[in-house]
């Protein structure tokens, strides 16, 4: 009976949700390490250097060390507030996952995806992203999932080789 296990998910991203997307696609793998450590190395010559920068030294050097540290998480929020506004995003969309396709319905428009369409899957501490492409992604907030999260999860696991998945 566990194979006829259906999952729905009634999905209405919030500003929120899509700026922890783009806080977790700009800040990891190798341009996440690249930003502690220029942040890092910037703060380290600030402060070892405060005594004898110019005003001009000292604010481009606090620049530096804000910029992957506040700035650019701002910028994001700016971005991600305007998405939030698109139609394609501000239109709720009802996810159902079965063992055998994805059903994605949003607008009157309706899709079913076959699992060997799914890209891959990685898992966040605050969603799940299920990639189609290098382009397209659907979030899962890990809210919306509730009670019935470690059943999902395992559902991804069964329906897709290990090779296509990553924290789930």
């Amino acid at each position: 009976m566990a194979d006829q296990k259906t999952f729905s998910f009634n999905v209405q991203l919030t500003v929120k949700e899509l700026w922890q997307f783009s806080l977790y696609h700009s800040y990891k793998g190798l341009m996440g390490i690249f930003n502690v450590l220029f942040t890092i190395a910037a703060l380290y010559v600030l402060i070892m250097n405060w005594t004898g920068m110019t005003v001009s030294q000292k604010v481009l050097m606090i620049l530096c060390v804000l910029m992957f540290t506040v700035i650019q998480p701002f910028m994001l929020y700016l971005k991600a507030a305007r998405q939030s506004k698109v139609p394609a995003v501000k239109e709720p969309m009802q996810l159902l996952f079965t063992k055998e396709a994805i059903s994605i319905a949003q607008a009157g428009q309706e899709a079913v995806v076959a699992w060997e369409q799914v890209g891959r899957v990685e898992g966040t501490p605050f969603m799940l992203i299920f990639y189609m492409d290098r382009v397209h992604a659907y979030l899962i907030p890990k809210s919306l999932m509730g009670a019935q999260e470690v059943e999902f999860r395992a559902l991804i696991r069964e329906c897709l080789p290990k090779a296509r998945y990553k924290r789930v």
